[in-house]
């Protein structure tokens, strides 16, 4: 900017010069001409200034792409050293005491969900160690994999997998994200998205789809469907985003049982089947 303030001041020079002369009409059509000529020379200073301005910003801007790729890398290096089923050996080791002492109902686990423990009491597989797997797959898009345990059962001529519990990695440490059960279950639709389906009785189904959070630390919910009783007895339909069971913060639907039916019966057909790794293998290792 100092070349266009030095021109602005060769201009100011030109006219006190012309005007303290008392020049005539030649002396200022001459002036014009100067004064034109100037102008495009500024004209030309600033878009030069302008151009510079926007290489900086450019230059910038490929910086931090570079270094957002390199980051990237690296985290990526680093989850291929890191080996997973270590991180989690502390889930496997609590999975395990229940699968060679059975389920004891006085102690407090962390790891062990309600459908676990249900398919170790009440399960006919003979071999749990085989029934019973487990998949290490990053479910949130982090880069981290989490780490599922359930099993495929089949109702009605109707496989299907389900999701005893998710636990992801925080501070390094393995935390439980969703554990499921007979009648609050969890499966997998694929892409990282999963189906919940619950129920508390004649009067309460709940269904909905979610997904995990960018760090895997905890469930967002895309939709919630659920029933209630109302205060005259009828059932009502409602919805929400939040996973909230909650008529007062939910919206209520104007359509029948059957309809109902028929919508989480649509989500029940975009369940996708998982690749279980049985969870004996790991002690095998």
């Amino acid at each position: 900017m100092r070349k266009s303030l030095f021109t602005v001041g060769i201009i100011i020079c030109l006219m006190s010069t012309v005007l303290l002369a008392g020049c005539g009409k030649t002396a200022e059509a001459d002036l014009k001409d100067k004064l034109s000529q100037v102008k495009e020379e500024v004209k030309e200073e600033v878009k030069e200034e302008i151009k510079e301005e926007v290489k900086e910003e450019i230059k910038e801007e490929i910086k931090e792409e570079i270094k957002e790729a390199e980051d990237n890398s690296k985290s990526e290096e680093t989850a291929e050293e890191i080996n997973y089923e270590e991180a989690y050996a502390e889930v496997f080791d609590e999975i395990f005491d229940v699968l060679d002492y059975g389920f004891n109902m006085d102690r407090e686990y962390k790891y062990v969900s309600g459908g676990l423990s249900e398919k170790v009491m009440y399960g006919k597989d003979e071999d749990l160690q085989k029934s019973i797997g487990y998949l290490l797959k990053d479910m949130s898009g982090d880069g981290i994999p989490e780490l599922l345990i359930g099993s495929d059962e089949d109702y009605d001529g109707h496989p299907e997998s389900y999701i005893y519990s998710l636990c992801t990695l925080k501070d390094e440490k393995p935390v439980m994200v969703f554990a499921g059960s007979t009648r609050s279950s969890y499966n997998s639709m694929g892409e990282g998205r999963f189906y919940y389906e619950g129920s508390g009785g004649a009067a309460i189904t709940i269904f909905g789809e979610n997904h995990l959070s960018k760090d895997g630390s905890e469930l967002v919910w895309d939709d919630f469907y659920f029933t209630d009783e109302k205060e005259g007895g009828e059932i009502g339909i409602y919805y929400n985003n939040t996973g909230v069971f909650d008529a007062n913060a939910a919206e209520e639907l104007n359509i029948s049982e059957p309809e109902f039916g028929e919508k989480m019966s649509e989500y029940q057909d975009k369940c996708v089947k998982l690749p279980w790794t049985p969870i004996g293998q790991y002690r095998a290792q």
